[in-house]
């Protein structure tokens, strides 16, 4: 299973159950390896305080790296910041 898929199941579990950490540590992997989807959830993460510290320059960040990929579909978020 690659990270995003890994990660977005993760993502399920810690819906239905809070573990945040884990779900964390798979996203943050696949952004680090260039997954716009990844980046745009380590975004939303780090901006809305879900299972870290809230932290708006690391928000803002993930939220340009994942604008970066052409055509990404996260280019109207930016002025959330």
């Amino acid at each position: 299973m690659n990270c995003i898929a890994k990660a977005k199941c993760t993502m399920t579990v810690r819906v239905l159950s809070g573990i945040i950490p884990e779900a964390f540590k798979w996203f943050k992997k696949a952004a680090e390896l260039g997954n716009a989807d990844a980046q745009y959830e380590l975004c939303k993460t780090y901006r809305y305080g879900q299972g870290v510290e809230r932290n708006n320059y690391e928000a803002e960040k993930w939220l340009r790296k994942s604008n970066d990929h052409k055509q990404s579909p996260y280019d109207l978020d930016i002025h959330l910041f």
